[in-house]
Protein backbone atom coordinates (compact mmCIF):
# COMPACT_ATOMS: atom_id res chain seq x y z
CA UNK A 1 0.00 0.00 0.00
CA UNK A 2 2.60 2.71 0.79
CA UNK A 3 4.67 1.60 -2.65
CA UNK A 4 1.48 1.79 -4.44
CA UNK A 5 0.77 5.53 -2.34
CA UNK A 6 4.04 7.14 -3.44
CA UNK A 7 3.55 6.07 -7.21
CA UNK A 8 -0.13 7.78 -6.46
CA UNK A 9 1.70 11.18 -5.08
CA UNK A 10 4.15 11.05 -8.48
CA UNK A 11 1.56 10.51 -10.93
CA UNK A 12 -0.35 12.98 -9.50
CA UNK A 13 2.64 15.32 -9.52
CA UNK A 14 2.96 14.32 -13.51
CA UNK A 15 -1.00 15.17 -14.18
CA UNK A 16 -0.69 18.38 -12.61
CA UNK A 17 2.06 19.28 -14.77
CA UNK A 18 0.31 18.41 -17.96
CA UNK A 19 -2.69 19.84 -16.70
CA UNK A 20 -1.29 23.28 -16.38
CA UNK A 21 0.91 23.00 -20.08
CA UNK A 22 -2.80 22.67 -21.46
CA UNK A 23 -4.19 25.28 -19.42
CA UNK A 24 -1.30 27.63 -20.80
CA UNK A 25 -1.55 26.34 -24.45
CA UNK A 26 -5.96 27.59 -23.94
CA UNK A 27 -4.95 30.59 -22.49
CA UNK A 28 -2.78 31.21 -25.30
CA UNK A 29 -4.88 30.50 -28.24
CA UNK A 30 -7.98 31.88 -26.36
CA UNK A 31 -9.97 28.91 -27.15
CA UNK A 32 -12.35 29.40 -24.26
CA UNK A 33 -13.62 32.77 -25.97
CA UNK A 34 -14.95 30.09 -28.93
CA UNK A 35 -16.77 28.25 -26.59
CA UNK A 36 -18.67 30.79 -24.70
CA UNK A 37 -17.01 31.82 -21.68
CA UNK A 38 -15.13 35.39 -20.84
CA UNK A 39 -12.26 34.40 -19.32
CA UNK A 40 -10.48 31.00 -18.74
CA UNK A 41 -11.00 31.60 -14.97
CA UNK A 42 -14.89 30.60 -16.32
CA UNK A 43 -14.55 28.03 -18.21
CA UNK A 44 -12.45 26.73 -15.61
CA UNK A 45 -15.60 26.98 -13.13
CA UNK A 46 -18.27 25.99 -14.97
CA UNK A 47 -16.97 23.69 -18.04
CA UNK A 48 -14.01 22.10 -15.84
CA UNK A 49 -15.87 22.47 -12.39
CA UNK A 50 -13.04 23.72 -10.71
CA UNK A 51 -13.91 26.03 -7.75
CA UNK A 52 -12.82 29.24 -7.80
CA UNK A 53 -9.42 28.94 -5.67
CA UNK A 54 -8.48 25.89 -7.46
CA UNK A 55 -8.98 27.43 -10.83
CA UNK A 56 -7.11 30.95 -9.97
CA UNK A 57 -4.25 28.93 -8.16
CA UNK A 58 -3.99 26.69 -11.65
CA UNK A 59 -4.38 29.90 -14.01
CA UNK A 60 -1.55 31.30 -12.00
CA UNK A 61 1.04 28.68 -12.03
CA UNK A 62 0.04 27.77 -15.73
CA UNK A 63 1.40 31.55 -17.15
CA UNK A 64 4.05 31.01 -15.83
CA UNK A 65 5.23 28.02 -16.33
CA UNK A 66 4.47 28.85 -19.82
CA UNK A 67 7.18 31.76 -19.47
CA UNK A 68 9.74 29.59 -17.43
CA UNK A 69 9.13 25.83 -18.95
CA UNK A 70 11.97 24.72 -16.35
CA UNK A 71 9.04 25.13 -13.58
CA UNK A 72 6.80 22.81 -15.45
CA UNK A 73 9.50 20.07 -15.07
CA UNK A 74 10.22 20.85 -11.74
CA UNK A 75 6.39 19.89 -11.01
CA UNK A 76 6.73 16.90 -12.83
CA UNK A 77 9.14 15.57 -10.30
CA UNK A 78 7.45 16.60 -7.54
CA UNK A 79 10.21 19.55 -6.73
CA UNK A 80 7.87 22.14 -6.91
CA UNK A 81 4.14 22.35 -5.21
CA UNK A 82 1.38 24.45 -6.61
CA UNK A 83 1.71 27.01 -3.71
CA UNK A 84 5.65 27.46 -4.35
CA UNK A 85 4.72 27.82 -8.17
CA UNK A 86 2.24 30.39 -6.92
CA UNK A 87 3.83 32.30 -4.49
CA UNK A 88 6.92 32.74 -7.03
CA UNK A 89 5.09 33.60 -10.39
CA UNK A 90 5.25 37.35 -9.33
CA UNK A 91 8.77 37.86 -8.62
CA UNK A 92 9.93 36.06 -11.51
CA UNK A 93 12.03 37.35 -13.74
CA UNK A 94 14.65 36.28 -17.19
CA UNK A 95 17.61 37.19 -14.39
CA UNK A 96 16.12 35.80 -11.17
CA UNK A 97 14.45 32.76 -12.47
CA UNK A 98 17.38 29.88 -12.75
CA UNK A 99 18.65 30.84 -8.77
CA UNK A 100 14.96 31.57 -6.99
CA UNK A 101 13.95 28.20 -8.82
CA UNK A 102 16.56 25.81 -7.71
CA UNK A 103 16.50 27.86 -4.27
CA UNK A 104 12.75 27.20 -3.61
CA UNK A 105 12.92 23.86 -5.22
CA UNK A 106 11.79 21.11 -2.72
CA UNK A 107 11.17 23.43 -0.06
CA UNK A 108 7.79 23.45 2.08
CA UNK A 109 5.22 26.33 1.63
CA UNK A 110 5.99 28.01 4.51
CA UNK A 111 10.00 27.41 3.62
CA UNK A 112 9.52 29.68 0.22
CA UNK A 113 7.22 32.34 1.84
CA UNK A 114 10.17 32.85 3.70
CA UNK A 115 12.60 32.90 1.35
CA UNK A 116 10.47 35.10 -0.97
CA UNK A 117 9.92 37.75 1.88
CA UNK A 118 13.32 37.98 2.50
CA UNK A 119 14.44 38.72 -0.94
CA UNK A 120 11.02 40.87 -1.78
CA UNK A 121 9.96 42.69 0.92
CA UNK A 122 6.19 43.60 1.17
CA UNK A 123 4.79 46.50 2.55
CA UNK A 124 1.20 45.97 3.73
CA UNK A 125 -0.68 43.09 3.67
CA UNK A 126 -3.48 42.80 0.86
CA UNK A 127 -7.14 43.64 1.83
CA UNK A 128 -8.96 40.89 0.67
CA UNK A 129 -13.14 39.87 0.63
CA UNK A 130 -14.01 36.58 2.04
CA UNK A 131 -17.68 35.56 1.21
CA UNK A 132 -18.97 32.84 3.23
CA UNK A 133 -22.58 30.77 2.77
CA UNK A 134 -24.60 30.91 6.11
CA UNK A 135 -27.71 29.66 4.62
CA UNK A 136 -29.78 29.39 1.25
CA UNK A 137 -29.82 32.60 0.58
CA UNK A 138 -28.11 34.56 3.50
CA UNK A 139 -23.80 35.21 3.47
CA UNK A 140 -21.19 36.33 5.29
CA UNK A 141 -19.24 39.17 3.60
CA UNK A 142 -15.74 40.05 5.52
CA UNK A 143 -13.92 42.90 3.82
CA UNK A 144 -11.67 45.15 5.23
CA UNK A 145 -12.13 49.32 4.83
CA UNK A 146 -10.23 52.07 5.60
CA UNK A 147 -10.37 55.41 7.74
CA UNK A 148 -12.15 57.37 5.60
CA UNK A 149 -14.38 54.61 4.05
CA UNK A 150 -15.70 53.83 7.68
CA UNK A 151 -16.11 57.21 7.73
CA UNK A 152 -18.36 57.49 4.37
CA UNK A 153 -20.20 54.61 5.94
CA UNK A 154 -21.21 56.25 8.88
CA UNK A 155 -22.36 59.33 7.21
CA UNK A 156 -24.56 57.43 5.09
CA UNK A 157 -25.85 55.20 7.56
CA UNK A 158 -27.01 58.69 9.45
CA UNK A 159 -28.89 60.12 6.36
CA UNK A 160 -30.15 56.64 6.07
CA UNK A 161 -31.98 56.11 9.63
CA UNK A 162 -35.09 57.29 7.86
CA UNK A 163 -35.56 54.85 5.94
CA UNK A 164 -33.35 52.37 7.98
CA UNK A 165 -34.90 53.26 11.49
CA UNK A 166 -32.24 50.19 12.91
CA UNK A 167 -29.16 51.05 11.16
CA UNK A 168 -28.92 47.24 10.05
CA UNK A 169 -25.57 47.15 7.56
CA UNK A 170 -26.71 44.62 5.78
CA UNK A 171 -29.78 46.51 4.99
CA UNK A 172 -27.80 49.53 4.19
CA UNK A 173 -25.25 47.69 2.30
CA UNK A 174 -28.08 46.40 -0.32
CA UNK A 175 -29.64 49.65 -0.47
CA UNK A 176 -26.14 51.20 -0.96
CA UNK A 177 -25.47 47.90 -4.26
CA UNK A 178 -29.07 48.98 -5.48
CA UNK A 179 -28.43 52.60 -5.91
CA UNK A 180 -24.64 52.29 -7.45
CA UNK A 181 -26.29 50.17 -9.84
CA UNK A 182 -29.04 51.97 -10.63
CA UNK A 183 -26.79 55.39 -11.66
CA UNK A 184 -24.49 53.01 -13.30
CA UNK A 185 -27.30 51.66 -15.27
CA UNK A 186 -28.22 55.38 -16.39
CA UNK A 187 -24.20 56.65 -17.12
CA UNK A 188 -23.33 53.57 -19.40
CA UNK A 189 -26.81 52.79 -20.57
CA UNK A 190 -29.15 55.27 -20.05
CA UNK A 191 -31.46 53.17 -18.10
CA UNK A 192 -34.09 55.53 -16.79
CA UNK A 193 -33.04 58.61 -17.98
CA UNK A 194 -36.30 61.15 -19.09
CA UNK A 195 -36.31 62.39 -22.72
CA UNK A 196 -34.72 66.25 -22.98
CA UNK A 197 -37.39 68.37 -23.75
CA UNK A 198 -37.12 70.22 -27.30
CA UNK A 199 -36.32 73.74 -25.56
CA UNK A 200 -33.22 71.91 -24.34
CA UNK A 201 -31.30 70.96 -27.66
CA UNK A 202 -29.48 74.51 -28.23
CA UNK A 203 -28.16 73.93 -24.61
CA UNK A 204 -26.77 70.84 -25.23
CA UNK A 205 -25.47 71.50 -28.37
CA UNK A 206 -23.58 74.71 -27.51
CA UNK A 207 -21.29 72.37 -24.61
CA UNK A 208 -20.85 70.13 -27.69
CA UNK A 209 -23.06 66.88 -27.12
CA UNK A 210 -25.30 65.98 -29.12
CA UNK A 211 -29.53 65.52 -27.98
CA UNK A 212 -29.85 62.20 -25.94
CA UNK A 213 -26.45 60.81 -26.67
CA UNK A 214 -25.24 58.51 -23.83
CA UNK A 215 -22.58 60.13 -22.06
CA UNK A 216 -19.92 57.77 -20.64
CA UNK A 217 -18.88 57.87 -17.03
CA UNK A 218 -15.59 57.60 -15.24
CA UNK A 219 -15.93 54.32 -15.59
CA UNK A 220 -15.75 54.63 -19.44
CA UNK A 221 -13.15 56.99 -18.91
CA UNK A 222 -10.26 54.85 -17.34
CA UNK A 223 -11.21 51.35 -18.80
CA UNK A 224 -8.46 50.28 -21.55
CA UNK A 225 -11.36 49.62 -23.83
CA UNK A 226 -9.08 49.53 -27.21
CA UNK A 227 -10.80 51.13 -30.26
CA UNK A 228 -9.74 49.42 -33.53
CA UNK A 229 -10.31 52.21 -35.82
CA UNK A 230 -8.85 55.53 -35.10
CA UNK A 231 -10.89 58.27 -36.88
CA UNK A 232 -8.36 59.38 -39.12
CA UNK A 233 -8.81 55.48 -41.25
CA UNK A 234 -12.64 55.61 -40.93
CA UNK A 235 -12.85 58.20 -43.18
CA UNK A 236 -17.32 58.76 -41.98
CA UNK A 237 -16.90 61.33 -39.85
CA UNK A 238 -21.00 61.46 -39.89
CA UNK A 239 -20.90 57.95 -38.37
CA UNK A 240 -21.70 58.46 -34.03
CA UNK A 241 -18.76 56.83 -32.12
CA UNK A 242 -21.85 56.03 -29.17
CA UNK A 243 -26.23 55.24 -29.68
CA UNK A 244 -28.30 57.25 -28.36
CA UNK A 245 -30.02 57.44 -24.84
CA UNK A 246 -32.86 55.65 -26.59
CA UNK A 247 -30.91 52.88 -28.71
CA UNK A 248 -28.89 52.40 -25.32
CA UNK A 249 -31.55 51.75 -23.30
CA UNK A 250 -33.31 49.28 -26.20
CA UNK A 251 -30.10 47.31 -26.40
CA UNK A 252 -29.56 46.95 -22.82
CA UNK A 253 -32.73 45.90 -21.90
CA UNK A 254 -33.54 43.47 -25.17
CA UNK A 255 -29.77 41.59 -24.35
CA UNK A 256 -30.79 41.65 -20.25
CA UNK A 257 -27.60 43.25 -19.54
CA UNK A 258 -25.04 40.63 -20.31
CA UNK A 259 -22.98 39.27 -23.07
CA UNK A 260 -24.48 37.71 -26.21
CA UNK A 261 -21.99 35.86 -27.73
CA UNK A 262 -23.50 32.46 -28.55
CA UNK A 263 -20.53 29.53 -29.17
CA UNK A 264 -21.30 26.64 -31.04
CA UNK A 265 -22.92 24.42 -28.69
CA UNK A 266 -25.67 26.96 -28.07
CA UNK A 267 -24.22 27.80 -24.86
CA UNK A 268 -24.02 31.87 -24.14
CA UNK A 269 -21.15 34.01 -22.67
CA UNK A 270 -23.82 35.78 -20.21
CA UNK A 271 -20.85 37.93 -18.89
CA UNK A 272 -21.95 41.36 -17.19
CA UNK A 273 -19.01 42.53 -15.80
CA UNK A 274 -16.82 45.21 -18.82
CA UNK A 275 -20.07 44.79 -20.86
CA UNK A 276 -20.09 47.12 -24.01
CA UNK A 277 -21.96 47.82 -26.82
CA UNK A 278 -20.46 45.89 -30.11
CA UNK A 279 -21.13 46.89 -33.81
CA UNK A 280 -22.50 44.27 -35.98
CA UNK A 281 -20.90 45.77 -38.75
CA UNK A 282 -18.32 47.64 -38.50
CA UNK A 283 -18.07 51.16 -37.95
CA UNK A 284 -15.56 51.21 -40.20
CA UNK A 285 -17.91 49.91 -42.85
CA UNK A 286 -20.25 52.13 -42.10
CA UNK A 287 -22.03 50.33 -39.74
CA UNK A 288 -24.56 52.55 -37.50
CA UNK A 289 -24.92 52.86 -33.46
CA UNK A 290 -28.67 51.36 -34.34
CA UNK A 291 -30.37 48.60 -32.24
CA UNK A 292 -30.66 46.26 -34.63
CA UNK A 293 -26.76 46.90 -35.70
CA UNK A 294 -26.03 46.64 -32.05
CA UNK A 295 -25.23 44.23 -29.04
CA UNK A 296 -23.97 43.83 -25.68
CA UNK A 297 -20.89 42.06 -25.56
CA UNK A 298 -18.16 41.35 -22.17
CA UNK A 299 -14.88 43.19 -23.45
CA UNK A 300 -13.02 39.93 -24.05
CA UNK A 301 -16.08 38.89 -26.56
CA UNK A 302 -15.90 42.36 -28.06
CA UNK A 303 -12.08 42.45 -28.92
CA UNK A 304 -12.51 38.45 -30.11
CA UNK A 305 -15.33 39.99 -33.12
CA UNK A 306 -12.40 42.78 -33.71
CA UNK A 307 -10.14 40.43 -34.30
CA UNK A 308 -12.13 38.52 -36.84
CA UNK A 309 -12.77 41.67 -38.49
CA UNK A 310 -9.42 43.75 -38.67
CA UNK A 311 -6.63 40.71 -38.03
CA UNK A 312 -4.50 40.29 -34.84
CA UNK A 313 -2.11 42.77 -36.25
CA UNK A 314 -4.43 45.41 -36.75
CA UNK A 315 -5.51 44.52 -33.45
CA UNK A 316 -1.96 44.59 -31.51
CA UNK A 317 -1.46 48.39 -33.36
CA UNK A 318 -5.18 49.33 -32.12
CA UNK A 319 -3.98 47.89 -27.94
CA UNK A 320 -0.78 50.07 -28.59
CA UNK A 321 -2.68 52.98 -29.38
CA UNK A 322 -4.86 52.71 -26.32
CA UNK A 323 -1.91 52.01 -24.03
CA UNK A 324 0.17 55.37 -25.31
CA UNK A 325 -3.32 57.27 -25.15
CA UNK A 326 -4.15 56.27 -21.39
CA UNK A 327 -0.27 56.90 -20.78
CA UNK A 328 -0.41 60.13 -21.94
Amino acid sequence: MLAALVGLVQRDNQLLAELLAHLAELDQRRLFLDLGFPSLHAYCTSALGMCESTAGRRITAARVCRKFPDLLARVAKGELHLSAVCSMSPHLDWNNAPELIEICSNQSRRKVDEILAARFPRADVREKVRLDPLSVDRYGLHFTIDAEALEELEKVRALARHRLPGGELSQLFKLAMRTLRIDLEKQRFAVGKKKRARGAVATVASSGQKENELTPGKADAVEATVDPHPPAEVGQAAVARRPSAEVAREVYARDEGQCTFVAQDGRRCGAREFVEFDHIEPRATGGEPTAANLRLRCRAHNQLYARQCYGDHHMATAVARARKKTAA
